[in-house]
């Protein structure tokens, strides 16, 4: 059926056993939407090792859109099964470990082989268990959960990755036979075995369709092609022949359309291929939609300076904000060289200057909110967890080193000085580690409160303090306890790292040296007060210094506050959305949740002119290796959305505007608040401080594993950012895993425990309904609703500047999609008034080089029916490749509220097909029955289209060639058999593409083409003279310059479009709101007049005749017979012959 072929009678069949390997939830749900309900699938698992199957999961319905992996169910009669963990002990309900397997079925173990079978087997409770090597976990009922091999899973920035959760989403590409994802020099590689007879899917398609539905971290860094992928004896992916085979040639990680041109763009290339783990990079390749954020944004400008400095002495780099405004590569390097041609750089500072410097704006808000309420929140304490074996006095000496190499790690801050200022202590300082074993867990809770409790005073050294807490020989908790003063949550990370590092080398018995620090925080602070003029900055400052209403929401005495916390988790699937909402404004998820934040905020205070306070790094500043300093460059800056002025209205604002909104935002205060003194609320604290917003994800600093000791933080107890003074409510976010962890923070004297549960609720509801939200409906003048719609896509690029005769340059991509879908939802584009109703065109934001299977396109497609729907579309058809990408209607109509019926469109273009080979073989004055009729492309639509024209016809053709891609030929000639059967056919001669036409279809005098995939296969040169060609792919199989031209030339051949039909008068309405040049350009399209796409009609003639039947999955020959009956009562016939805008009757 992949191939095209119909659907085979399955009335008789009642269940499907499925074993072998994991079973895709997307295949049973392909199953179900194609058949229907009915069958019962037991998906069985069993090793060999237990004579094949030892659990069953059954499966009745459809399982629903959001479920990943199907269990595979309970142990089978005489089957025992346990889940325990890596120290043997029974896991707990949830929680992951390895499935070992007992009963009847265990094998005694492998035939002369003692030593496999002793490692396979175990003794456990008086049994004998089978260690599958499979991880899984017990669902509450008791149904396992398979997660995948424990030898499979590895560990990405951070992160743990099945490889085969990967595979999975490949294996759902249209263009991906087979795949299989290798961990390689730390990096993922993806070996992809393209379909037989397609062409082979480019990188950076694959990339999208996998960034549809898996994080960033999860996509490969590299793909390789091969022919076929290498199978085992028992006929699994040969993982091992993978590994070991040397890329070649077709390994790439991106389609660099336009290499690196300049040499600053060929740097930036290498520095962006190394830290986003990318094979190739091209000039229009964007920073974050290759998996950057912000902080590798800090990775690339600390090598970017290394690199710099050596090349050019008597200049400086712009600060890394830059990039936000810059992503491309080439817009980046042409930043960086405007800047560095014009800036001259400051000379360099000693390096060895103690004497006291002033402080940061942000340290002076710490000491005033010190002075407001001593002790309260003024510092941080990270928790975190050290694995392996650790010696004390090794790591105490590399703990020195670190003193030694970070000032403000013994820096104080002198009662009395006015103004106040901070003092640098000699590096002969030690800080003593305090170690202690704990002679039980329960301590160790016991031993963090206590430390927590503990004041630090800002004149008195040490401002850190460090605690080691021994649980176990190779398990210990690092405490780290340090006031706001002297470091931030980044400094915590960098710490961590710099010490597993430092530590490891001394283990070893080298010297602990790490590459020396060009810059300080004096250098920093040095910088701050060296600032030049900036419009931008100073318009920016001037919207900020605004008058504003503090909104009032506390009770009580604010330093005595207590905080409140509620907090849930966003699974894989809403943080993968999230993902995808951050990319349309080129962020990370950080700013879908601010602005679900901001919203709630809004929500809560009654007012949209809020002032929140964004926490960054601070390290995004023109200042060497300022992303390896320890020091408190955190801070939080304002952002203010909308002032008062503009927020003013009564139309509800849609998410996508104020992400849009919030975005822009948060990169100007990024560039041009850190340096200003903050915008006080009248009592002396920073406005941004009511409600604070922090996202915290430093898995990019390096690697948590470094010798023998790992680190990982243990965010049980860990709080980098607590809420200072003036503090209303403070939003958390952190990566867990796949997903989110969401934390609110609500002072006590603003929200009780009741509102602040509920404000959670708000901000949790705002953040799930983003990802599947629904646009605005767009403005329009007072005209008569839509009855129907269709719903489709724009072409690609490249095919548009074609059209309008420009160079492809001249029309850059998100250029145009930032023109017409500037809020990244669906759009009305125009509407045509017909004698069976009105029809309203509504597009995707994607072009047609853009689409693919998956969630990503189902959730496009349903919020445009939505749409659509908003409009007053009662029936919506589906354009193009939509319906074979999204289950042939059935996962659109899932995913929709059902205010509008959806229906493929594909019967009215069988129909559509039929009509035009009649008027085009009137035209030519040929008869059918005199005929070789060739039919290419035998997919639902070909076969309907087969079907209508013979059912239809007095007499069958002379000879009938039937045609279709390569391994189609059984299914040829079983339908070949199935025609002559009924009498519909005489002599029928099958054949297959491989990949031009055979022969055979250029003897035919009319051939008949519906090929999907915009490949030009049809060959309009070797055409004979007479012949007569009905084109319904799209784009067309064939070269329409050279059809027109020698259809004006030669006149020796018909060659026609078969999509459209004529339906009387109609009337072409362009949106209202489309921008004027989209508007011009699209009135300017050459258009048939009283003509309806067909597969637009197929929803017009659904409203206006009673009892049609929608399109759901494959069309077939009934289907087209319901319609060709309603099209020829409502005397619609076949639209002028033509060829794209072209009527072919003008043509000669």
């Amino acid at each position: 059926m992949r191939r095209g072929a119909p659907r085979p009678d399955l009335s008789a069949l009642r269940w499907i056993h499925v074993g072998g390997e994991a079973l895709p939830a997307a295949h049973v749900r392909r199953w179900y939407d194609l058949f229907g309900p009915g069958h019962r699938i037991a998906n069985l698992y069993g090793p060999t090792e237990t004579t094949i199957n030892a659990t069953c999961h059954l499966i009745d319905t459809r399982p629903g859109d959001e479920v990943r992996r199907l269990p595979i169910g309970l142990p089978i009669s005489g089957t025992e099964v346990a889940v325990v963990a890596e120290d043997g002990h029974r896991c707990a309900r949830g929680e992951p470990g390895e499935l070992l397997i007992g009963g009847m079925g265990l094998t005694p173990g492998y035939l002369g082989d003692p030593e496999r079978t002793a490692a396979a087997f175990t003794e456990r409770d008086g049994r004998r268990w089978y260690r599958s090597g499979d991880r899984v976990s017990r669902r509450p009922d008791g149904v396992l959960e398979f997660l995948g091999r424990l030898d499979d899973q590895v560990k990405i920035r951070g992160h743990r990755v099945e490889p085969g959760e990967i595979e999975a989403v490949l294996h759902t590409h249209p263009g991906v036979a087979q795949a299989a994802v290798l961990h390689q020099h730390g990096r993922l590689t993806a070996f992809v075995e393209p379909l037989p007879g397609g062409s082979r899917p480019e990188p950076a398609r694959l990339r999208a369709h996998l960034r549809g539905t898996l994080p960033d971290y999860m996509l490969p860094a590299r793909f390789q092609y091969v022919d076929a992928l290498p199978l085992t004896g028992n006929g699994k992916v040969d993982r091992r022949r993978l590994d070991a085979a040397a890329p070649t040639t077709d390994t790439t990680a991106a389609t660099a359309e336009a290499p690196p041109a300049t040499p600053t763009e060929r740097i930036l290339a290498h520095i962006w291929s190394e830290v986003l783990g990318v094979a190739q990079v091209g000039r229009e390749d964007d920073f974050f939609a290759l998996g950057g954020d912000s902080i590798l944004v800090l990775e690339v400008f600390a090598r970017l300076e290394k690199t710099h400095d050596g090349a050019r002495l008597n200049t400086t780099l712009p600060r890394p904000t830059v990039i936000y405004e810059h992503s491309t590569l080439a817009a980046l390097a042409t930043a960086i060289d405007e800047t560095t041609s014009t800036q001259q750089t400051p000379a360099a500072p000693a390096g060895a200057d103690i004497t006291p410097y002033p402080l940061t704006p942000t340290q002076r808000g710490f000491l005033v909110a010190e002075a407001i309420a001593p002790g309260s929140g003024s510092a941080w304490l990270a928790r975190l967890r050290l694995r392996g074996p650790l010696r004390a006095e090794v790591f105490q000496r590399a703990v020195d080193a670190l003193v030694v190499r970070h000032p403000m790690l013994r820096t104080v801050f002198p009662a009395g000085a006015r103004p106040p200022v901070q003092q640098e202590l000699p590096p002969a300082l030690r800080l003593p580690v305090d170690f202690e074993t704990l002679a039980s867990p329960e301590l160790l809770d016991e031993r963090v409160a206590d430390e927590r409790r503990r004041r630090f005073e800002p004149w008195a050294w040490p401002l850190l303090r460090l605690r080691v807490l021994t649980l176990a020989p190779d398990e210990h908790t690092l405490v780290v306890h340090a006031h706001h003063l002297i470091g931030d949550g980044y400094s915590a990370a960098l710490f961590g790292r710099e010490l597993l590092t430092v530590y490891d080398r001394l283990a070893r018995g080298e010297e602990p040296e790490l590459p020396p620090l060009r810059s300080t925080f004096r250098d920093y602070v040095t910088l701050l007060g060296q600032s030049a003029p900036n419009p931008a900055a100073t318009a920016w400052r001037a919207r900020h210094d605004a008058p504003y209403e503090r909104p009032d929401l506390r009770c009580g005495d604010a330093a005595q506050a207590e905080f409140r916390s509620a907090g849930f988790t966003l699974d894989a699937e809403v943080t993968a959305g999230l993902r995808h909402l951050a990319t349309a404004v080129r962020a990370t998820p950080y700013a879908p949740v601010l602005t679900a934040y901001y919203r709630a905020l809004a929500d809560l205070t009654g007012q949209r002119d809020l002032v929140l306070g964004l926490a960054v790094t601070g390290r995004d500043h023109a200042l060497p290796d300022i992303s390896r300093l320890f020091g408190p460059l955190a801070a939080a800056v304002p952002l203010r959305p909308a002032v008062a002025e503009e927020s003013h209205h009564t139309t509800p604002t849609s998410f996508r505007d104020d992400l849009r909104r919030v975005a822009e935002e948060a990169t100007a205060a990024r560039a041009y608040a850190t340096s200003r003194e903050p915008s006080g609320d009248g009592h002396g604290l920073p406005r941004a401080t009511q409600f604070l917003f922090s996202y915290l994800d430093f898995s990019a600093l390096g690697p948590s594993t470094i010798g023998s000791l790992t680190l990982d933080w243990d965010h049980h107890d860990t709080e980098l950012a607590p809420p200072p003074v003036g503090t209303d409510v403070f939003l958390a976010v952190r990566p867990v895993g796949d997903g989110l962890r969401v934390t609110v923070r609500a002072s006590a004297t603003a929200l009780d425990a009741a509102a602040t549960e509920a404000f959670a609720r708000t901000l949790r509801d705002e953040l799930t309904g983003a990802v599947a939200s629904r646009p605005r409906r767009t403005s329009r003048s007072p005209r008569t609703e839509a009855d129907a719609a269709l719903v489709g896509y724009l072409p690609a690029p490249g095919h548009l500047a074609a059209l309008a005769g420009v160079p492809a340059q001249e029309l850059p991509r998100e250029h145009l999609r930032a023109l017409l879908f500037p809020d990244g939802g669906p759009r009305l584009l125009e509407e045509i008034s017909t004698p069976l109703g009105r029809s309203a065109f509504v597009s995707l934001p994607l072009f047609a080089d853009e689409l693919a299977p998956g969630n990503g396109l189902t959730g496009h497609t349903a919020r445009a029916v939505e749409h659509a729907a908003s409009l007053g579309a009662r029936c919506v058809s589906l354009a193009g490749m939509i319906p074979a990408h999204t289950g042939y209607g059935f996962e659109v109509a899932r995913a929709t509220s059902g205010a509008a019926t959806v229906t493929t469109g594909h019967a009215a273009t069988a129909v559509s097909v039929v009509k035009t080979v009649h008027a085009a073989l009137a035209a030519a004055g040929h008869d059918l029955a005199d005929l070789t009729v060739a039919m290419v492309g035998l997919g639902s639509i070909g076969t309907s289209s087969l079907h209508l024209l013979l059912g239809g016809a007095p007499r069958p053709p002379a000879r009938l060639v039937l045609c279709d891609v390569a391994g189609s030929a059984p299914r040829l000639r079983a339908l070949g058999a199935e025609l002559r059967g009924n009498g519909l056919a005489g002599p029928v001669e099958t054949a297959e593409s491989a990949p031009g036409l055979p022969d055979v279809v250029y003897e035919a005098d009319l051939i008949v083409t519906a090929v999907s995939g915009g490949t030009a296969v049809l060959d309009v040169d070797r055409l004979r003279a007479g012949t007569v060609v009905v084109d319904d792919s799209f784009p067309h199989c064939f070269d329409t310059a050279r059809a027109l031209d020698r259809m004006r030339g030669r006149r020796d051949v018909l060659a026609v479009g078969g999509g459209l039909l004529a339906v009387g008068a109609t009337e072409r309405h362009i949106a209202d709101d489309l921008p004027p040049a989209a508007a011009s350009g699209y009135a300017e399209q050459s258009w048939l007049p009283g003509t309806v796409a067909s597969c637009r009609l197929e929803s017009l003639l659904h409203t206006a005749v009673p009892g049609l039947p929608l399109v759901h999955g494959l069309v077939d020959a009934s289907h087209a017979h319901a319609y060709w009956e309603a099209l020829e009562a409502a005397g619609v016939s076949a639209a002028p012959l033509h060829l794209l805008g072209h009527t072919v009757g003008d043509e000669g």
